[in-house]
C-alpha cells in the first residue's frame, strides 16, 4: 500500500508569519512528494530540520515524512522508529499508528512482523479515526494474527463501503478485494519488496 506523505504544507500557514519554521524545514517540505525527489537529500534536510527547535506538530510531521521515505525504501525498522517518534510528538495522529501496524502486519521481512503489536496499534488507530484505511490495516493485522474469519468479515464490509463511496479510487478498492480473497482463503497479506530506487 502506497502511503501518502503528510506534507508540512498544511502546517506552514500557521507558523509562516511567526517565522517559526527554519529554512531547512521548508526545503525538505518542498521536496516531499516531488516525483524525482532525491530521498537521501530529503532525509538529510529533515535530519537538519529536526536539530532545530520545532513546534510538536511540525516535529511530528517531519518524522512522519521521514518514516514514509524509509518505508518506501524498504527500511522497515527505521520507518517504525520514525513513526513511533512521530506518534510520540503527536499522540493524536492516527495515521502514524496505522502505518506502524501496517508494517508490523504485512512486512515482507518476517523478523519485522509482530501480529500482537500490530493489532494493538491498529486498534489505537481505529479508536482515533475509524476510516477505510485504518480498518483495512486492522483487518490485515487480524489476518496476520490468524483470525481469518474476522479479517474477511471486516474486509468484506470495507470493500462494499469503498465501492459505494463517491470518488474512492478503484485501484485501492481492487487491492482491498484482493486482500479479502486472501483472508477468505486463510492467508495473510504480505507486502512486496519495494521496487523504488533512490
Amino acid at each position: 500500500m502506497k502511503i501518502l506523505i503528510l506534507c508540512l504544507t498544511l502546517l506552514l500557514p500557521c507558523w509562516a508569519t511567526a517565522g517559526d519554521i527554519p529554512q531547512v524545514c521548508r526545503e525538505a517540505e518542498a521536496l516531499s512528494g516531488m516525483p524525482d525527489a532525491n530521498a537521501e537529500k530529503e532525509l538529510g534536510l529533515y535530519e537538519q530540520c529536526l536539530k532545530t527547535e520545532l513546534p510538536p506538530l511540525v516535529r511530528a510531521s517531519a518524522l512522519f515524512n521521514m518514516a514514509v521515505i524509509y518505508q518506501d525504501m524498504g527500511q522497515w525498522r527505521k520507518a517504525l522508529e520514525h513513526y513511533e517518534a512521530s506518534a510520540h510528538s503527536n499522540p493524536e495522529d492516527f495515521q502514524a499508528y496505522s502505518n506502524m501496524a501496517w508494517i508490523l502486519a504485512t512486512c515482507p521481512v518476517a523478523s519485522v512482523r509482530d501480529s500482537e503489536r500490530a493489532l494493538a496499534l491498529a486498534g489505537k488507530a481505529c479508536t482515533l479515526s475509524a476510516n477505510l484505511g485504518t480498518l483495512d490495516t486492522y483487518a490485515a493485522a487480524l489476518a496476520r494474527a490468524g483470525q481469518f474469519d474476522k479479517a474477511a468479515s471486516m474486509q468484506r464490509k470495507l470493500v462494499d463501503q469503498a465501492r459505494q463511496a463517491d470518488g474512492f479510487p478503484p485501484e485501492i478498492t481492487k487491492e482491498m478485494k484482493e486482500r479479502l480473497d486472501l483472508y477468505a482463503s486463510g492467508s495473510p497479506y504480505t507486502e512486496t519488496i519495494p521496487s523504488a530506487t533512490y
